[in-house]
């Protein structure tokens, strides 16, 4: 297996990031590195090997037990997930698959394949860049799913408006579970926030709608921030194999922030004048690009809202 550094990157497709699931984290990490071992080989091979040793110790286990592997990949086999959930190109329909279509582990050596999945996995006209370093940093797979959605959505600032339907199965949540919107936004919500913002090159903070009394969809606003040079090669040289989770503290961690002038005007805004400038602005992008969804009327919307504040700054 290559080596894992802090620079290593997963290009992930952003219907293998839009999943509904109910995948544990240790089952999220490791899919995420078979993927990325067995990228360069995809267009040309349907099954790909790698140790159980290099896998256990990438995923920073402190054990080697075959059997412990055999049931986390049995798990990503038998699970059955809905790719593409926010259906971000607006066209593309992936429909309901298993991360995993098939493993052996014989003598130490796992075999995998993606199966029909495996050609779209490659060179994808929409993916995300994901840190390997940071995703394997989080303790919870709500943190870790909600730090591949704002990498997805990074390039736009802000992810789409989600039913809370769509982002429970976003979040792994199964029916019932956190039902209430009180216990939905302090167990997963702001538990996941507070890990992207100790440990994560992105910061995300929440917005929501109602519908009548109740809270009926939610988005999040992305501010890119990158890791300081010197807390990285003090931390994670180039050359070293990524530490495992259990070694990581907060301390490990230190981030400069890029502040971005839009955001910080978007943020002084009351919640009625957000959601007045958002409707002015996702009705023009509706105008010029009529039939428009997706990404590209999120792209859209966010553009006019900056136009419209540059507007308002020479204004003034």
């Amino acid at each position: 297996m290559r080596t894992v550094t802090s620079k290593s990157e997963l290009v992930k497709h952003s219907a293998a990031i839009q999943i509904s699931n109910e995948i544990t984290l240790l089952q999220r990490r490791a899919w995420n590195l078979l993927l990325w071992h067995a990228y360069d080989d995809l267009p040309e091979r349907e099954l790909h090997t790698i140790s159980v040793a290099d896998l256990t110790d990438a995923l920073g286990l402190s054990t080697h037990n075959t059997a412990h592997i055999k049931n986390l990949l049995e798990g990503l086999t038998s699970s059955a997930v809905r790719w593409n959930v926010l259906g971000k190109d607006g066209r593309q329909k992936w429909g309901s698959a298993s991360m995993l279509s098939y493993f052996e582990v014989e003598r130490g050596v796992c075999t995998y394949g993606f199966g029909a999945a495996g050609s779209r996995l490659y060179a994808p006209s929409m993916y995300a860049r994901i840190r390997l370093a940071v995703a394997n940093r989080f303790g919870s797979k709500h943190a870790l799913a909600l730090y591949e959605l704002a990498s997805d959505y990074r390039g736009v600032h802000q992810t789409p408006w989600m039913n809370l339907t769509a982002f429970r199965g976003l979040m792994g949540l199964s029916d019932g579970e956190y039902g209430r919107w009180q216990d939905l936004k302090r167990y997963v919500i702001e538990k996941a926030m507070g890990e992207l913002d100790r440990l994560a090159d992105v910061r995300v903070s929440l917005r929501t709608r109602k519908k009548g009394r109740k809270i009926d969809e939610v988005c999040f606003l992305i501010q890119p921030r990158k890791l300081s040079a010197a807390a990285t090669a003090e931390n994670m040289g180039d050359g070293e194999l990524m530490p495992p989770l259990t070694t990581l503290r907060r301390t490990d961690v230190v981030i400069e922030r890029e502040v971005d002038p839009f955001d910080q005007w978007f943020a002084s805004l009351s919640p009625l004048e957000r959601s007045a400038l958002e409707a002015e602005a996702e009705t023009y992008g509706t105008q010029q690009n009529p039939g428009v969804t997706g990404v590209r009327l999120v792209v859209a919307q966010v553009e006019r809202m900056r136009e419209m504040w540059q507007e308002r700054t020479r204004e003034q």
